[in-house]
């Protein structure tokens, strides 16, 4: 009888340990550092370890007792019959630089009331300088680095994977954080000559695009038509097509460059190219699911190997980064008239080794 109520209480304490409620942050805190601020930006991922429903009713971010963030608003964040799965998207501006960050979660489960706390420390390192993908022009960071860009909403989802590592599940891939929309403007800042109707009216159209730094090709899709603005197939959202006629550059160090929406049969490179910084590698074009005319650029981090297998290259994480030096103009308001910004918003002064915020308005030296 003795061992009966014995191995009932192992039983039980097993299960408590763990129906546990994991809250991770799946890949390392990135530092976007812009013309005017500087931001810590990252993911925070919620899953009861027994799928169980949760209530979220307050998270906090401390730094030393400074309250840094209050919002317990999350992200349902389901994926197919994968269920009770939140995402919270953390960006936060700095006055000075935090090293140690202490997260507060209070919820509730069947009535139970429960809070977590998770402490991490947090690393000032250099952030990658690259070249601009462009030789000269004016150019529109469309969806560029905010906390509420599209891009920097958007996470590629896989079923919940536990990882012993963190002790939680990882729901998802930002694979897109800083990601930035780049669309050729003329002088007067006008995105294309007449209607936008089609592709060879945008200023940015067939504008010659480069490698940012040195490195070696290591995926060209090309053959995909330009869409004619501002239409576009969604059919065209799979895995081979999503990002249109594209480059994939490999800089070492499991850093990846992204080169999205290049023109029918501009590509210059093949897989195995060895290319250096400044070299022409395709042209600005609207393939694949484009509305009009952009280039679509991304650094990520490869996180499964290898990395051109299967959609390993859309499960990597997008990092920060920089550019070596632009001319920042202000910042573009949209208005009625797709062609011209209702108003810009004037900071005109010469940026070293930033990254553009969304929206911003450049000029390359």
């Amino acid at each position: 009888m003795k061992k009966i109520i014995f191995v009932n209480l192992l039983i039980i304490c097993i299960s408590n340990l763990n129906a546990q409620i994991k809250m991770v942050i799946p890949f390392e805190p990135q530092i976007f550092k812009g013309a005017n601020k500087t931001s810590i930006v990252y993911e925070m991922h919620l899953k009861d370890s027994l799928n169980r429903p949760i209530e979220i009713e307050e998270f906090s971010i401390k730094n030393n007792n400074k309250l840094l963030l209050n919002n317990s608003e999350f992200i349902k964040y389901d994926f197919r019959s994968d269920t009770n799965r939140f995402l919270k998207n953390i960006w936060i501006d700095l006055d000075t630089f935090p090293t140690v960050l202490l997260h507060t979660l209070k919820c509730n489960i069947n009535g139970s009331e429960y809070q977590i706390e998770k402490e991490i420390t947090i690393n000032d390192k250099e952030l990658l300088i690259v070249r601009f993908p462009f030789r000269e022009g004016i150019w529109f960071a469309g969806g560029g680095p905010s906390d509420s860009s599209f891009h920097r909403i958007f996470s590629q989802k896989v079923q919940s994977n536990y990882n012993a590592d963190l002790d939680g599940f990882i729901l998802g891939f930002c694979n897109q954080r800083f990601a930035i929309d780049w669309i050729g403007l003329n002088e007067k800042y006008q995105f294309y000559k007449s209607d936008g109707r089609t592709n060879e009216d945008f200023y940015g159209y067939g504008r010659e695009v480069v490698a940012v730094a040195n490195g070696k090709v290591i995926w060209v899709k090309d053959g995909i038509p330009d869409c004619i603005p501002p239409e576009f197939s969604d059919t065209l959202y799979r895995a081979e097509t999503a990002l249109g006629n594209s480059i994939l550059l490999d800089i070492g160090n499991d850093i990846v460059v992204f080169y999205a929406h290049l023109k029918l049969n501009s590509i210059k490179v093949n897989v195995g190219d060895i290319v250096n910084a400044g070299d022409t590698i395709g042209q600005v074009g609207s393939s694949g699911p484009s509305t009009g005319p952009h280039l679509h650029f991304d650094i990520r981090k490869k996180i499964f190997k290898p990395f051109m297998d299967g959609l390993n290259r859309f499960y990597s994480q997008s990092i920060s980064y920089t550019f070596d030096k632009y001319e920042l103009i202000g910042k573009g308001i949209g208005g009625e008239n797709d062609n011209i910004f209702s108003k810009i918003i004037k900071d005109e002064k010469i940026i070293n080794v930033n990254l553009p915020s969304s929206d911003e308005i450049i000029r390359i030296p």
